[in-house]
Formats: C-alpha cells, structure tokens, sequence
C-alpha cells in the first residue's frame, strides 16, 4: 500500500527527475464536501488564481466543475483568457484590478470583472457596444481591506453614474475579507455588518444584485452566516483547511498536491570535505551525501536556512518521532516546508540550496541510490511551472502537463506503472460526455 511519502505513479526519467503529483480525485471530493454544506441554490466559486493554488488552474477548474463548483475565480484578466484558450465554459470571475485597456479583451472572452472604477466601466462599455454584446459584472466595496473596491459611503453614487452605462449587466456586488481567519474576529464581523449597510443603501436606491459574495474558504468554515449567494473557496478545494477542525462537515478535506524527486547522484564524504555553493557545509563525520534536483528555481527551498528553522526541523523529527511510538496521529507532527522526506526519515538539508539542487544527508536511509524518490515538503502555489505536474484519480494516472503543454493520457494506467512519456496536446482528454458545461 502506497503512503503519503510514496508517489502513485512515477513519471518517466525522459521527463525528469522531479515531478508534481496531482490528486484530481481528491480536488472532487474536497469540491463535494463543500458542496454539501452549502444551501441549495448557493453558487460554489473554484478559486483558481495563481495557476490553481500551484495545482494547474484548467485541471482544477475543471474537475471542480464535474463536482459542484458554478463558477471559477481567477485573479488576473490574463488567468481568465488562458482558461478560455484551454476550453473553460462557466462564468470567470476576474478579482483583480481590470484596466481600461483590457476591456475589449475581458468581453471578448466572456469574462466577469469586478468593477470599482469609473474610467474601466466606461471601457466596458464601449467594448461591449462595439463587439454588440454584454458583459455581466461585479461591483467591488471596499469594507476594510484598502485594495481594491468603492467606499461604502460611495457606493450609490457610483451606481448613479454608471448603471445606465449600456452593455453592462451588474450581475453581482461583493467585498473582501481582512481576517476571515481568525475565528470571531471583531474585524470580520465589522466587514460584514459594512457590506450589508451598503447593500441595504443600494437597493434602497433601486439598485439590486442577483449574487452577493463575501465568503471565502475560512469564512465558511468560521463564519458561515457569511454565506450569501455565492461562496469563492480555495483553500478548501486544495485541501489546505484553513482551520482545522473547527467544522466537523468540512474536516474530511485532505491536501491534493505533493511534490517529488528522485536521487540523482550519491557520493561519501569524510570529515573536513565541504559541500555545496559558498562550501557552508562541512562534514564533521563520515556523511552520504544525495543530490536531489530541485531549489529555489523551482519554487522550492526558498524558506531561509536559519538556526531557528533547522532546530524547529529537529523538533519537528523528534515529536514524530514520539507520535509514532504513541500511536498518536502524525498529521500534526509533519516536516517543516522545505523538509526532505524519503520514506520515514526527514532527511537533513546540507548547505545552501542552489536554483535547481540541493545536497541532503542520507546517512540514515538504507538503500538511497540514483532513483531513489524523496517527498519534498513544499508551498504548492510557490512551485513554478517548469515543474511538470502530473494528474492521478483512482491511482491510475490522467494527465500530465509540462512546459510544453498537456499531455493526454489513458485512465486505465495502474498503480505503480511508468507513465510513459506522450504526445504533447493542446488540452487534457475529455473523458466527460459533452466536456464542461455551463452552469
């Protein structure tokens, strides 16, 4: 049986010796719990910026999509076209700043921005005259995170100016939260109470709004009142619960993503040989040394060095270590980010770790050798995508995705085989009758 440490297929040595493995099984089934705790009639928003939480945005969206989700959030204009490019349907919604000049794109591609400026309304509009269509939009207020969004008290005056703009369908008005995270929160509450005073300003004004959003994934979890007509939930998705434990129907959300590499070179060190950029390690006893191909150019390795990170590193090892003769649950004892972890052993980082390797002390683990696969505990959304991710449901692999583009894969692939290396394709298979539908 195959543990957290242990890929559930291997991607073929002509792609690389590290990989990403993505869960799409798990992103379904996290999508599910959320949908069942939301009343019926509720859209269920996919938060898929910054490349999907670092999982792939399209796999994610899309695979939410097969399992409840309504709409798809991105952060950028540019996000929400490469969803399209790849074959998206559904509503996107953009929450990022749109500039004037992006509108003809954003109608174009049948975006949804939000919308707090009168210059970028205006642009909205023309482009949507000109291309003799709508655009659905969301009004953005500002209730206390100073970003993005129009003043409360400015609320109905922006509206005076630009509902009558043609084109333009306000479809939705939302605001976003500071400190959802932290449970009751006197923050969260008064960004709350602001947003409804400035709906109830609006819609005395006639102004009304068919989806109004405010919650996101810790919000769901700690202020569920906050759930309104729509909910954008990422960390939930991914399986990153922002509060453990504090909602019993959410608890059984689990992580997606992992992240692995194989051992590409071993060599003996002696006491006094040095390692490694800078020679900032120094053996003080008889050391194997492994090299694994991943660093900071990949996103990972980037959490500094310092003492205190590997004491906290050694503390880490050691309360697992406890747990485990305890028979205590390990989840709460896992490696540090940047932790090397090959089977049971948490291997020691020698040195600096450079743009795309790291030496690490193998000393300890029988058998490491050329090919040996090491877990590397990482921040999913800090991995770039040169990293190739590769797609698994049902322990067989699905998809991979390289730099190239995405790579089609049968669904029959076991557990435990190669995943040869394919013809690089312009979107994944679709194996759902009809593909993505438009919800």
């Amino acid at each position: 049986m195959k543990n957290n440490t242990t890929p559930v297929v291997e991607i073929s040595p002509d792609v690389g010796d590290l990989w990403a493995e993505v869960d799409l099984g798990i992103i379904g089934q996290n999508t599910r719990a959320v949908r069942s705790v939301l009343n019926e009639g509720t859209r269920l928003a996919a938060v898929v910026k910054g490349d999907g939480y670092g999982h792939g945005s399209f796999a994610v969206a899309r695979e939410a999509q097969r399992n409840g989700a309504t709409d798809t959030v991105v952060s950028t204009v540019m996000e929400g076209v490469e969803l399209r490019l790849q074959g998206l349907e559904g509503p996107v919604l953009v929450m990022g700043a749109v500039s004037p000049g992006q509108a003809d794109l954003v109608v174009s591609k049948d975006l949804s921005p939000i919308v707090f400026t009168d210059e970028t309304a205006v642009a909205l509009s023309e482009a949507a005259l000109q291309m003799d269509t709508q655009v659905r939009v969301h009004l953005k207020i500002d209730t206390g995170l100073s970003r993005y969004g129009v003043a409360v008290g400015d609320a109905v005056d922006f509206m005076d100016r630009s509902a009558s703009l043609e084109g333009l369908v306000w479809e939705g008005v939302c605001t976003h939260l500071a400190r959802s995270f932290v449970p009751n929160d006197r923050m969260t509450q008064v960004q709350a109470e602001r947003f409804r005073f400035a709906i109830r300003g609006l819609e005395a004004a006639g102004y009304h709004f068919s989806c109004k959003h405010i919650a996101n994934s810790a919000a769901l979890v700690s202020y569920p009142e906050l759930e309104m007509d729509m909910v954008r939930i990422g960390n939930l998705i991914y399986g990153q619960e922002p509060l453990a434990g504090s909602r019993e129907d959410l608890a059984a959300v689990r992580p997606a993503f992992r992240l692995f590499g194989r051992i590409t070179a071993v060599r003996d060190m002696s006491p006094g040989e040095t390692g490694g950029y800078g020679a900032e390690f120094t053996a003080r006893r008889p050391t194997r040394a492994a090299v694994i191909p991943a660093g900071f150019g990949d996103g990972w390795g980037v959490e500094p060095r310092t003492a205190a990170y590997r004491r906290g590193i050694l503390l880490k090892e050691i309360l697992r270590k406890v747990a485990e003769r305890l028979g205590l649950d390990r989840r709460f004892f896992r490696a540090p980010n940047g932790a090397v972890q090959i089977e049971d052993q948490v291997c020691r980082i020698l040195g600096r770790v450079a743009m795309g390797q790291a030496l690490v002390d193998v000393s300890d683990v029988a058998g490491a050798k050329p090919g040996t696969v090491a877990y590397l505990h990482c921040r999913s959304p800090l991995i770039n995508r040169r990293v190739p991710r590769l797609y698994v449901k049902e322990g067989g692999a699905v998809g991979m995705r390289t730099v190239f583009g995405h790579v089609s894969e049968d669904t029959s692939v076991n557990e435990g085989d190669t995943l040869a290396e394919a013809e690089v394709a312009a979107t994944f298979q679709d194996d759902s009758p009809g593909g993505a539908q438009r919800h």
